[in-house]
Order: C-alpha cells, then sequence, then structure tokens
C-alpha cells in the first residue's frame, strides 16, 4: 500500500498563489511610489530615441529599475533607480 498522498485537483474557483513579484508591484509603497515618479516625470524618458527622432512626445506609463530590483532591492524606492517609460520602451528594455 503506497504512503503517498493522493493528488488532488485544485478548486474551480481557487486562485492560484501569486508570485513575489507580484506582490511587491502591487503592494501600497510601489503603487505610491510608482504614482509620485510619473508625477514627477510624465513623458517617456525615450531611452532609444525614437520619439525624438519621430518629433513626438509620449506620455510615460511604466517605471522601469535602473538597477534590477530582484538584485539591489535596497534601491527598489530610490528616485535615482527609477525611469518613466512609455510601454513601447519599457518592454524592449525588459523583454529585448
Amino acid at each position: 500500500m503506497s504512503t503517498a498522498a493522493p493528488w488532488h485537483k485544485p478548486h474551480p474557483g481557487a486562485k492560484p498563489p501569486q508570485k513575489r513579484a507580484d506582490r511587491f508591484y502591487k503592494s501600497t509603497r510601489w503603487l505610491k511610489f510608482r504614482t509620485w515618479i510619473l508625477g514627477r516625470n510624465p513623458l517617456c524618458a525615450d531611452p532609444y530615441l525614437y520619439h525624438a527622432q519621430d518629433g513626438i512626445t509620449v506620455p510615460a506609463t511604466e517605471v522601469h529599475h535602473l538597477m534590477p530590483r530582484k538584485q539591489y532591492p535596497d534601491l527598489a524606492f530610490r528616485e535615482s533607480n527609477a525611469q518613466a517609460l512609455c510601454r513601447s520602451c519599457h518592454a524592449r528594455i525588459t523583454h529585448g
């Protein structure tokens, strides 16, 4: 007879466990910091100069950590480590 516990399917209405990063980015402290950064820097920093090349300004909607938060958690809420970007520029930096 096996001593292993039987496999149970998750309840249909159960939420999957939150990842640690999800908890950080949903925290009150982060949301306030993000709002503050975007208020101080309402336009995309345009790190690739695509917007300047096209002669346009684009609103910032994302806040990027210049030094990765996972490697430098003590810099997570430093203004000098935050950069306001549009979604397009942020995607280029983080995924490409």
